[in-house]
């Protein structure tokens, strides 16, 4: 199974939460242009999490920044459709912040969180590819981008991870690892200076 890539639009991934059931609030996806302290300065607190899409690299591709810890309650999302990775990583961003937003109560993503209660990431993995309906909302928003939609064929060398504040710790999920990527504690107000 192959869906079509998503965009790294905030304007598509705000309107893609909001189609899952995310209540439109305080909470959005924006550009980050730099990491650079002064860029960083314009960027609205606190931060709940961080969605990062970098060019693949053969030596690269299993690789993560931190050291894999499965022992934590973090939520992890094995992925298992191509090119879902922009949706696994929105989806890590909800689940693991489910307490600061809000849900529309019977909606579908609040069935699929409910869910992804007490399972492992591969039995996640396997609810998000069973979810017909989630993957037309993934496919509506894949097709709103400012530029032509590749086809679910294609072949790509972007991969999306998330970080997230965890128990006052940085974790960076990728589609088949989680991984806590600092010793030094984490908070909302400093997250993505780590």
């Amino acid at each position: 199974m192959r869906w079509i890539p998503l965009e790294a639009n905030p304007q598509v991934l705000n309107e893609y939460m909001n189609n899952l059931g995310v209540v439109e609030g305080p909470w959005k996806f924006i550009d980050i242009f730099s990491l650079d302290d002064v860029m960083l300065a314009f960027i609205p607190e606190p931060v709940i999490s961080l969605l990062f899409l970098y060019p693949l690299e053969t030596s690269v591709e299993n690789a993560c920044l931190g050291v894999e810890d499965n022992s934590s309650n973090v939520i992890l999302i094995k992925q298992t459709v191509s090119n879902a990775c922009g949706t696994i990583a929105i989806l890590h961003a909800i689940a693991n912040n489910r307490q600061h937003l809000s849900i529309k109560d019977g909606s579908f993503l609040s069935s699929v969180l409910d869910g992804f209660e007490n399972k492992t990431p591969n039995e996640r993995g396997a609810i998000v590819e069973s979810k017909r309906e989630l993957s037309i909302l993934h496919e509506k928003s894949a097709l709103e981008g400012q530029t032509e939609a590749p086809t679910p064929e294609s072949k790509t060398n972007l991969h999306f991870v998330c970080f997230v504040e965890h128990d006052g710790s940085l974790y960076e999920l990728g589609n088949f690892y989680l991984s806590q990527t600092s010793e030094i504690p984490c908070s909302y107000h400093f997250m993505i200076k780590k």
